[in-house]
This record gives C-alpha cells, structure tokens and sequence, in this order.
C-alpha cells in the first residue's frame, strides 16, 4: 500500500462507515417488522366468506360448445337427480365414497 492509498483510506474515514451499517441494519430491521405488522392487520380485514363474483351462469344453452357436451355426455338434467343420490353412487367409477 503506498502513500496514495493510504490518504485515500483516511479520507474516507473509513470508522464513520463502519458506524454507519449498524444503523442501516436497524432501520432495515424496524422496516421489515412494521411491515409485517402491517400485512398481519391488513389480512383480518379480509373476509373470505364474501365472495367477490356471483355464482356463475349460463345466458345461452343453445351454443355450439353446450350442443355437443350433450350430444356426447347426454342431457344433464335428465340425468341429475341420478348423479346427486347418494345411493346410486356405488356404482359410479371414479365418484368417492362419502364419508
């Protein structure tokens, strides 16, 4: 290290830096908690029971996609009340059983 280098340190006053990070430390430190205290607030004002959209509903039956999910599964509501007994569902592969 030759002369130059060493002024250029004691410019920099390299014991005021040294103090400086400890602090930088804290604030980093008080600013991570404040903010975590913040997101803990912010998710009890949250109500998960409202529901932010309406049940979903179909306005046209009669489109091309509803004509052959029917052509090919059969008419749902024919079949509705068979699907949604629990005693018919023993028969069904794939259903789990309740329970």
């Amino acid at each position: 290290m030759d002369s130059f280098d060493l002024a250029l340190l004691q410019e920099w006053d390299l014991e005021s830096l040294c103090v400086y990070e400890p602090d930088r430390n804290a604030l980093r430190r008080k600013e991570r908690e404040r903010r975590n205290q913040e997101t803990q607030q912010d998710d009890g004002t949250f109500n998960s029971s409202y529901s932010l959209f309406s049940e979903p509903y179909k306005t046209n039956k009669g489109d091309e996609l509803s004509n052959r999910i029917q052509n090919t599964l059969g008419n749902y509501d024919e079949m509705k009340d068979f699907l949604t007994d629990r005693s018919n569902q023993s028969h069904l592969v794939g259903v789990p059983k309740p329970g």
